[in-house]
């Protein structure tokens, strides 16, 4: 299968803070809506804080062979962790986070 490079546009439709401190981004794409949480949880090993992405996509409505299906989501947890260091580190990026 062939493929070309594309930059995917999004708008974060919404975002929601709740109690424990978790961020809930809903995020309008092309290809349907994507729901990120954005969970702090503790690192017992060093006393710190580990960040927990869990991400939810509206994804029921594809139609395909599983090759190509395959080769999307790769490129869509690609997309979401890009969303994700921006979330952590702003537009200019962390530089060390890589998938």
């Amino acid at each position: 299968m062939d493929s070309v490079k594309l930059q995917i546009p999004y708008t974060i439709l919404s975002t929601r803070f709740n109690p424990e401190g978790d961020t809930e981004n809903r995020v309008l794409t092309p290809f349907g809506s994507i729901d990120m949480t954005f969970r702090k949880i503790p690192n017992i090993k060093d006393r710190g804080v580990c960040l927990e992405i869990n991400v939810n996509g509206d994804t029921d409505h594809w139609v395909s062979d599983d090759g190509s299906i395959a080769e999307f989501k790769d490129v869509l947890v690609r997309f979401t962790w890009e969303i994700a260091q921006k979330h952590m580190c702003g537009d200019d990026g962390c530089g060390f986070f890589k998938i």
